[in-house]
C-alpha cells in the first residue's frame, strides 16, 4: 500500500521542474537531458497522485480525495465530495411540517385593511391581543370576549408563571380507578365492597381553558363486556377551577363479613350484583393566583417557573348511589342471611360541602414540575326516601381529597402521571359509613 503524502511533495516536485526547465547550469547537463529529467519528474509526479488518489479510497475521512480526469487535475476535499452525495429523502412527517413552515414564511400584504385578519390566519400569524387587526363583527365579539377573559382571569406574574402561547390541546388519557365502601353498625358485624381495578381509555380535545372529552371501557377493546364508563368536563383558568363527573361501575366486587367479637370473616370474591353510580362538580378559587398556576401540572396549559403554592377555598356537590341488581338481590341478602329489600338501594346519599386547602408546585427544572395538593370539606349529607340503610335523611359529613401529580413539558409535548384520593366519612346512631375512590392517570399529548 502506498502512503505518500501529495501536498507534501507537490511544491518540491513543481519547483525542481522549474529549476530544469530554466536553469543552464544543473549538473552541466545538455537541453536534451534537461527535458528528459523534467519527464522522468512529471511521471513520478503522476504516478504519485495515482497512487495517492487509490490509497485515500481506504483512509479516514479527514483525508483528501484526487480526482483525475484525462487531460484534468482536479482536487477535491472531503467535505465538499460529501455534498456532491444524493441526499437521502426526508421523512414524510418532516417534509410535511417543511412544507407548512414555508407557507407560513411566505411574505404577504401586512395592510392593516379589513382582510388583513385572514391573510394573517392562512400564515399563522394573528395574535388575539393585536387590536389594530379588524375582524368581521361576529369574530370580533368573540375576540373580545377572549380578550377581556384573558385580562381579567389569567393575568399572572410573568416572573412566576408563563403562558404555554398555544389555544389548542390533545391528549390521550388512560384512567384507572377502584372504588371502596365500609359499613360499621355499632354492634360486632361489619360490612365492607371493594370494586376491582377499573381502567379506561379516553381522547380530550381542550380550547382556552375548556376540556371536553369521551372515555371507553378498556374490556370494550379487547372484546370483553363493558362494566364501566367515566365522563368528565372541566374549565381551568388562573383564578379558579371548575371539574364534573358521572362515573358508572358494576364490575365485579369482593364483599367482606366481619364478627368483630369472633374475629371471624366471610368473602364473598367476584360478586357481581353491585351497581354503582356516582357524579360531582367541585369549584375552587385560588388566592395566589398571581403566582400559583395550578394548570401547569394537571393540563400543561401553563409553565410554572419558580416553586410556590396557594391556598384555596371552594365548594363540592356529590351524588351516590349503591345498590343491589334486583336479579342478584335474593342471593345477596340470603348471603347475609336477611330479608329482601326490593326496588332500594343500599346507600343513596348527597353530600353538600364547603372546604379549604392547600397546593404547591415544585419546579424541578424547565421542564419538570411536581403538585401536591389537599382538601379538607364538611357539610350535610342527605339520604334519599330509596336508601334503605337510613332513618335519619339529614346527617353531619366530612371528606377529604388529596391529588398529587408529576409533569414533563418538552416543546408541545407533554407527560404526566397524575393520583387522586376521595374520602368520604359520617357517622349515624346506628353505624359510620366510609366510602373511597382511589384513581391513577397516565396522559400524553400535544400543545398547538
Amino acid at each position: 500500500m502506498y502512503n505518500y503524502s501529495f501536498f507534501d511533495f507537490k511544491s518540491i516536485f513543481a519547483a525542481l521542474f522549474r529549476y530544469l526547465c530554466t536553469s543552464n547550469q544543473v549538473f552541466s547537463c545538455s537541453n536534451s537531458l534537461r527535458t528528459a529529467l523534467a519527464i522522468l519528474l512529471m511521471s513520478l509526479w503522476l504516478s504519485m497522485t495515482t497512487a495517492t488518489a487509490q490509497a485515500t479510497s481506504i483512509q479516514p475521512s479527514d483525508t483528501s480525495i484526487i480526482a483525475l480526469a484525462s487531460d484534468t487535475l482536479a482536487i477535491i476535499s472531503s467535505d465538499d465530495a460529501k455534498v456532491h452525495k444524493p441526499a437521502k429523502k426526508a421523512w414524510f412527517g418532516k417534509r410535511w411540517k417543511e412544507s407548512i413552515s414555508r407557507h407560513m414564511n411566505e411574505p404577504f400584504d401586512t395592510v392593516r385593511d379589513k382582510g388583513y385578519w385572514l391573510r394573517a390566519l392562512k400564515h399563522g400569524k394573528v395574535n388575539l391581543k393585536d387590536t389594530t387587526i379588524h375582524y368581521p363583527k361576529f369574530l370580533s365579539g368573540c375576540v373580545s370576549i377572549y380578550r377581556w377573559f384573558d385580562r381579567t382571569l389569567n393575568a399572572q406574574d410573568p416572573a412566576y408563571v408563563k403562558g404555554s402561547g398555544k389555544l389548542f390541546k390533545l391528549t390521550l388519557k388512560n384512567n384507572n380507578w377502584l372504588d371502596y365502601y365500609q359499613c360499621e353498625p355499632f354492634d360486632k358485624m361489619s360490612m365492607s365492597f371493594q370494586s376491582k381495578m377499573s381502567s379506561d381509555l379516553g381522547l380530550y380535545f381542550s380550547i382556552i381553558g375548556i376540556s371536553l372529552g369521551y372515555s371507553v371501557d378498556a374490556d370494550r377493546l379487547v372484546g370483553g363486556h363493558p362494566n364501566s364508563k367515566k365522563r368528565e368536563i372541566g374549565f381551568t383558568c388562573a383564578r379558579f377551577i371548575l371539574e364534573y363527573y358521572n362515573m358508572y361501575n358494576s364490575g365485579n366486587m369482593t364483599v367482606s363479613l366481619r364478627d368483630r367479637e369472633e374475629h371471624e370473616t366471610l368473602r364473598l370474591p367476584e360478586f357481581g350484583g353491585l351497581e354503582r353510580r356516582s357524579w360531582g362538580i367541585s369549584g375552587y378559587y385560588f388566592f395566589n393566583n398571581r403566582r400559583y398556576a395550578h394548570a401547569t401540572a394537571y393540563s400543561s396549559s401553563k409553565k410554572q417557573l419558580r416553586s410556590v403554592g396557594s391556598w384555596m377555598a371552594g365548594f363540592k356537590v356529590t351524588r351516590q348511589q349503591f345498590k343491589v341488581l334486583e336479579e342478584n338481590a335474593d342471593e345477596f341478602y340470603q348471603d347475609l342471611d336477611e330479608e329482601p329489600v326490593k326496588d332500594e338501594s343500599l346507600f343513596d346519599y348527597t353530600d353538600y360541602f364547603l372546604g379549604a386547602g392547600y397546593g404547591y408546585n415544585w419546579v424541578l427544572g424547565p421542564k419538570w414540575v411536581i403538585n401536591g395538593t389537599l382538601m379538607a370539606h364538611a357539610g350535610i349529607k342527605h339520604a334519599h326516601a330509596n336508601s334503605s340503610s337510613d332513618s335519619q335523611r339529614n346527617m353531619f359529613a366530612v371528606n377529604a381529597k388529596a391529588r398529587a401529580a408529576i409533569t414533563f413539558n418538552h416543546r408541545g409535548l407533554f407527560v404526566s402521571l397524575q393520583s387522586y384520593f376521595d374520602s368520604h366519612l359520617f357517622n349515624t346512631t346506628e353505624y359510620k359509613y366510609k366510602s373511597n375512590i382511589f384513581d391513577l392517570t397516565a396522559n400524553i399529548g400535544v400543545k398547538f
